[in-house]
């Protein structure tokens, strides 16, 4: 089948479960895996601009406005066999970091694969801050770049600061970064202390270790929630760290006990962890002095315990993220 769009689209209906769409430049294909599942044989747009699909035996699809757009090797995002994660960038689309050292950066509707001027000791963890500078964290060394005119710039650039143990980073290997609403970095680390606190009006470093309460295990993943409290996820529990205090919250305080994650903060405050092999966990109200969790498996839809990440669009639905591929939860009818 062949359709127009009224945004002078193309789109084209293959004689298998597929369909390609056509923009006057280059052609895109989507396939099961983006859900087109049947032969599309018929397609038209309603008053609010989404695309309707008739398939031959899998029934209607629904695209919304804007909300299907796919990148692969035509637009230079070729990772082979190894498994990527996503940076959020601030100022446009999240950037793609593979495990051989490599950054690909959106610019003029391509991936451009970036290695960043420093030395890669396996793994590094990268963060994009809200001011547009680009954060590294290897083995031995936290590297911040300012912010490049063109993300492609990163490649040639030179760190306007490099931190190591003289300037108060602990000396095992760093393994997440996040930024709080004060604009400050938070380090977690593979050694004692294993999180620390980098203060941007000061321009230094705060240790934190089990004096203060924190875990020696290195937090993976960092959120803050609607009223400023930060959480961590460390093994054999959060980490919420509030009015200036750090308490661990375990299954004696209701959390179910399972490993944990990617934390998400969703714009109605409600906080989400991932649970690998178990499914997701939910507080309503991450604030209150004894917050209340709820356990989200199979019975409630999900299709995969297998649950590495957690996000959510513009209209407030959670995508959940894992081996299996993904699926998304509408909070307001519980419909996965």
């Amino acid at each position: 089948s062949l359709f127009e769009a009224p945004d002078g689209r193309i789109w084209i209906g293959l004689r298998r479960p597929g369909v390609v769409e056509f923009d006057g430049r280059r052609f895109r294909s989507y396939g099961p895996e983006n859900g087109i599942a049947g032969f599309v044989i018929a397609t038209a747009t309603d008053h609010e601009g989404n695309l309707w699909m008739g398939t031959r035996s899998e029934g209607l699809i629904r695209v919304a406005h804007g909300g299907l757009t796919g990148y692969g090797r035509s637009e230079g995002l070729d990772l082979g066999a190894r498994a990527p994660t996503l940076v959020p960038d601030p100022r446009g689309p999240p950037a793609v970091v593979d495990n051989s050292g490599r950054i690909f950066l959106f610019e003029d509707e391509r991936f451009i694969p970036v290695r960043p001027p420093l030395p890669i000791e396996g793994d590094f963890i990268a963060l994009a801050d809200s001011g547009g500078d680009w954060w590294f964290g290897t083995a031995s060394a936290l590297y911040r770049f300012a912010h490049p005119d063109r993300p492609s710039d990163l490649a040639n650039a030179r760190p306007v600061a490099v931190y190591t143990i003289r300037e108060g980073l602990p000396e095992g290997g760093i393994a997440s970064l996040c930024e709080d609403s004060r604009r400050d970095i938070w380090i977690g680390a593979d050694a004692t202390p294993s999180l620390v606190r980098w203060e941007r009006a000061t321009n230094s470093f705060h240790r934190f270790g089990v004096e203060d309460g924190v875990p020696a295990s290195a937090p993976y993943s960092c959120a803050e929630d609607a009223r400023g409290n930060l959480w961590f996820s460390v093994r054999g529990g959060l980490l919420r760290y509030a009015d200036g205090r750090f308490r661990l919250i375990t299954s004696k305080d209701g959390l179910p006990e399972y490993a944990y994650s990617r934390l998400h903060v969703d714009r109605r405050g409600r906080l989400w962890i991932a649970a690998p092999a178990v499914g997701v966990i939910r507080s309503d109200e991450p604030h209150a002095e004894r917050p209340r969790f709820v356990l989200l498996t199979a019975k409630q839809g999900l299709t995969s315990r297998q649950v590495n990440g957690i996000t959510e669009d513009a209209w407030g639905r959670i995508y959940i993220v894992g081996h299996h591929g993904g699926e998304r939860l509408d909070p307001e009818t519980g419909r996965v």
